[in-house]
């Protein structure tokens, strides 16, 4: 028997009139085949599906016609669709073994959340009470109920079971270079804009003493770097032949007037009476070593490696001999050490310059200034007093 055909009016061919290659429209074959639809020809009138088993409308792949592939509709005869649901937009996906659709959440499933969900990590609480919802349905209903954090414990096992699961990911690749080098500009590119993980956060008593534990013997004896390196001269590690700048090297030496200054200030800001930050010192320190080298006759060079360790010697000790003359350093806020410098100079000032500028702010000169950055005014006036009479003492020396 002839097989009856038809012309498809799009692409003009001959094909059989059967649905397998048009759609049924109002109980009518549609003039344009499946193919010119946008679908592709099926084969459902020659071959049968197994039992249980439907092609999908759509997609027309041979699925069992069970809820885990069709979404419910009661208005179809078998209480299935016919689209399977990777076909449909409104789910996108076949449900996972053993996981049924969407239901409403009961008020049980509520309790059950709001009491559990601190201490089980997502997948515990999917396998201890919700095998049939997924992992992220649970977060996101915790979420709406405003139980989103969870226990410290659990946060660790939550953490341990992804390294686990990125550890086995990753076993037996071989990270080349590239890879690690787009990592660290990735991670450069993020602390840019956010804070590490760890400001802010403290150590508890126990993670200090296991930290404690494991350091235990690590640098004892003859493994410790003082003892590798001792800190002074050619045996410390870091020696560089003593190419210091002078200058430099001679400041280091004001340790012990730095000291004595912060102690004679009460260790507090002699304008503001809070916290300090610098100890100024009223006669530039540029000026003090220029006065050493001036005093010892020993000539300026630009290297520390230059001096014989005599000369050097005596220039520390005429250095030590200055500071003692010039007095005690003025414990200063770090705020009101630049205003100063800023309306001085960084080089060239002295004492005079620094009883100017107390004055200035008695008289309330600076007053915006301070206001504006939320500083009080609590001068020091003994450190003031102590100022103006070693000025007295020097200048009759002189």
């Amino acid at each position: 028997m002839k097989q009856e055909t038809k012309q498809c009016t799009q692409c003009k061919r001959e094909l059989p009139a059967n649905k397998d290659f048009y759609f049924m429209k109002l109980g009518k074959l549609n003039n344009r085949c499946k193919e010119c639809c946008g679908r592709h020809f099926t084969n459902h009138l020659t071959h049968i599906p197994k039992e249980g088993y439907v092609f999908c409308k759509k997609c027309d792949r041979e699925l069992p016609h069970t809820i885990q592939y069709f979404p419910e509709d009661k208005s179809c005869k078998t209480g299935l669709r016919y689209v399977c649901r990777e076909c449909n937009p409104s789910y996108g996906r076949f449900l996972d073994d053993g996981e049924e659709p969407h239901r409403a959440w009961s008020k049980e499933d509520d309790d059950l959340i709001l009491e559990h969900y601190h201490d089980y990590t997502g997948k515990e609480l999917k396998e201890k009470f919700f095998p049939c919802r997924s992992v992220r349905a649970i977060e996101c209903h915790a979420g709406e109920l405003g139980v989103a954090w969870k226990t410290e414990e659990t946060y660790k096992r939550s953490r341990a079971f992804q390294a686990k699961i990125v550890a086995e990911k990753l076993r037996g690749r071989d990270l080349g270079q590239e890879w690690r080098d787009k990592i660290s500009a990735t991670k450069k590119e993020y602390y840019k804009t956010h804070d590490s993980w760890w400001k802010g956060r403290k150590r508890s008593p126990e993670q200090c003493k296991a930290i404690s534990e494991r350091m235990k013997g690590k640098w004892a004896g003859d493994k410790n770097p003082r003892h590798i390196n001792p800190l002074n001269g050619e045996l410390n590690g870091r020696w560089k032949g003593g190419i210091l700048p002078t200058y430099t090297e001679l400041r280091s030496d004001t340790k012990d007037w730095f000291n004595e200054s912060m102690e004679f200030c009460n260790y507090k800001c002699v304008i503001t009476g809070g916290e300090f930050d610098n100890v100024h010192h009223t006669t530039a320190f540029r000026d003090i070593v220029d006065e050493v080298f001036k005093l010892t006759g020993i000539e300026v060079k630009q290297q520390v490696c230059d001096y014989n360790e005599d000369e050097f010697q005596c220039l520390r000790d005429e250095l030590k001999d200055l500071h003692v003359i010039y007095g005690f350093g003025a414990c200063i806020n770090k705020d009101v050490h630049k205003l100063f410098h800023d309306n001085y100079g960084y080089t060239k000032f002295s004492p005079y310059d620094f009883l100017d500028f107390v004055y200035r702010i008695d008289i309330g000169e600076f007053d915006e200034w301070f206001k504006k950055n939320n500083l009080q005014i609590n001068i020091n006036y003994d450190y003031v007093e102590y100022l103006e009479s070693n000025l007295t003492v020097i200048s009759e020396s002189a």
